[in-house]
């Protein structure tokens, strides 16, 4: 019997994880989608098993890199291409069919799924590069040395469902579980590809159920229906079925409801005389009258069009949300910044921004000013009042200005804000009444509250009194790249000086609101309450230890370091009354 008679008799294999990652993953957005089967080669390779997939060349020795591995146009959406001339390619006529067939089915699944959720956003160039580089960073430099195969790829769609709907009202146990069924097997491919295709499917769906819910509200709310509802429901189980989550979403409507009618109705009521007797129809329950409920449905239907609004997510916003639920698998604390939060990032840091100078806020879709910051061109220019709104902004000294209202803040906000001596154009609805055009010249702004500040309490000590100094440090801040700015551990030292002239004899550092920040920055403050020595050491993912120590030896504060007890903090024990005890 010869080699060929043989091949064709042996059973055929299940196909191998590598014969996997060439099937399309992505939705195919046709329904013209078909297989075209290539012309038979006269020569087929006898060297090779046909069933097998073609081999890939092996890079040149020490020239692997990050974009050899995950070049930036291999994506899920891209079928790979064979090389036709190579000789280790096997023939394309002796593709078995079991693989014509599970090709076909994936492109059907693709096409289903594409229709089911029409407006999914799609990944771009620069998003397959962040998410490739997120994962290998990830495997490659975390101080666990995860593996991706070690990831449950079932927890990262879990809490990516979580974090888009926390309080789990929209999604369903069904639907959850169809996520996890349709990506769980593949979702390592996607990454490793930097498709995002099964992030947008999952909020292109929950945005679509949001809207939903919301329709709910143009119906008649019976709220004479017994029922209970949890308020907290972190930790709750999402409802079985629609028609559980359908249950669920009415009674929190009930509650909604009920809530603003009895509020308003306490808001709008005098305070009781309890020196007359009470009418039993003032000690029952208040009427509802139709007015009431129409006013009430009003209010709520405002509250969740800004909750629809919020929710409204672009692009990069559900990457990084959906990056995030994958970096947790690995700690907490390892965080991915897409470029707007990266912004805000360092805006916290700098404690500067380049901007107007303004406190700004939503109200019923409409960007408002509360205040107004000392020094800022805002306060320069006169023209504008706390109160006024923004309607549109322009770029430059000319062209048209784009309008902002309905706009969520932090996009209103990115288009105020700017680079150092550009111009940008306000039209301001003015709180006095009429319109008028701003323009201001954007400038570094200097936040003050967000620094370190420090305040001074006499506190009774038996018979007299202590002096206590309190220093709060929201953030472990810096200067700015060009040199500018505020140094936290500088700033610290000056407050200590100051506590120190008003006679203070005990100290509290208030890091309760601290975030974290600079690690530097951490470690020059801890130098000065210590002498010269090593503060602490940092230890990366190969094992190599990086000590920061404290060079100077000069010491802000000399008296007795104390912390305090945990167990007086759960008791919630007044900060004058605290216990302490020595490190």
């Amino acid at each position: 019997m010869d080699s060929g008679v043989a091949r064709r008799h042996r059973p055929l294999r299940p196909p191998r994880r590598a014969d996997l990652r060439l099937v399309r993953l992505a939705p195919i957005k046709s329904d013209k989608c078909r297989l075209t089967p290539r012309p038979p080669t006269s020569k087929p390779n006898p060297g090779r098993n046909r069933f097998l997939p073609p081999a890939k060349p092996k890079p040149a020795p020490n020239s692997t890199s990050f974009w050899t591995r995950f070049p930036p146009g291999d994506s899920a959406r891209s079928p790979r291409k064979r090389n036709t001339n190579s000789k280790t390619s096997a023939p394309a006529s002796a593709d078995p069919p079991f693989m014509r067939r599970l090709f076909t089915l994936f492109l059907a699944c693709g096409a289903a799924l594409a229709a089911a959720v029409p407006d999914a956003f799609t990944t771009n160039e620069a998003m397959q590069k962040e998410t490739r580089a997120t994962t290998v960073l990830l495997e490659k430099l975390h101080i666990s040395k995860k593996d991706m195969s070690a990831v449950d790829m079932n927890s990262v769609l879990k809490t990516y469902c979580e974090s888009l709907d926390p309080a789990k009202m929209y999604f369903t146990a069904e639907e959850v579980d169809e996520f996890i069924n349709r990506y769980g097997k593949t979702l390592d491919l996607y990454l490793q590809r930097g498709n995002l295709t099964p992030a947008f499917e999952i909020y292109a769906l929950f945005k679509k159920k949001v809207g939903a819910a919301l329709l709910a509200l143009d119906k008649p709310i019976n709220l004479n229906e017994p029922g209970t509802f949890g308020i907290e429901r972190k930790k709750a189980n999402w409802p079985d079925d629609q028609a559980a989550a359908d249950a669920l979403w009415s009674k929190r409507l009930r509650l909604d409801m009920l809530s603003e009618l009895l509020g308003e109705d306490r808001q709008n009521s005098p305070r009781a005389d309890s020196t007359k007797p009470k009418a039993a129809k003032e000690t029952g329950i208040p009427e509802i009258t139709l007015e009431k409920t129409k006013e009430a449905v009003a209010r709520l239907k405002k509250r969740y069009d800004k909750t629809r609004t919020y929710l409204n997510f672009d692009q990069y916003e559900v990457e990084e949300i959906f990056l995030n639920a994958y970096s947790s698998q690995y700690d907490p604390h390892s965080t991915f910044f897409s470029q707007q939060s990266l912004e805000e990032f360092e805006i916290a840091m700098r404690n500067s921004l380049c901007g107007i100078g303004a406190t700004l806020a939503d109200e019923d879709g409409v960007c408002v000013i509360k205040d107004i910051l000392p020094g800022g061109p805002l306060e320069i220019s006169g023209q504008v009042k706390p109160g006024d709104k923004i309607i549109a902004v322009g770029q430059g000294e000319k062209g048209e200005m784009d309008d902002i209202v309905g706009m969520r803040l932090n996009k209103a906000i990115s288009r105020i804000r700017g680079t150092q001596g550009t111009i940008v154009r306000l039209l301001v609805d003015m709180a006095a009444g009429g319109r008028k055009t701003v323009v201001l010249k954007r400038d570094q702004i200097k936040l003050v509250g967000q620094m370190a500040s420090a305040r001074c309490f006499d506190v009774p000590n038996g018979a007299s009194t202590i002096t206590l100094g309190v220093i709060d440090l929201p953030a472990f801040y810096g200067k700015n790249p060009d040199g500018t700015g505020s140094s936290p551990s500088k700033d610290v030292e000056q407050l200590i000086g100051k506590l120190k002239k008003m006679g203070m004899k005990a100290l509290i550092m208030d890091l309760r609101k601290n975030g974290g920040g600079l690690l530097t920055e951490a470690v020059d403050i801890s130098g000065l309450f210590i002498p010269k020595g090593s503060v602490l050491q940092v230890r990366d993912s190969q094992g190599r230890s990086e000590d920061y120590r404290d060079e100077d030896e000069k010491v802000a504060w000399n008296g007795p370091h104390h912390r305090r007890r945990r167990h007086d903090a759960r008791q919630g024990l007044r900060p004058e009354y605290h216990r302490v005890e020595p490190l």
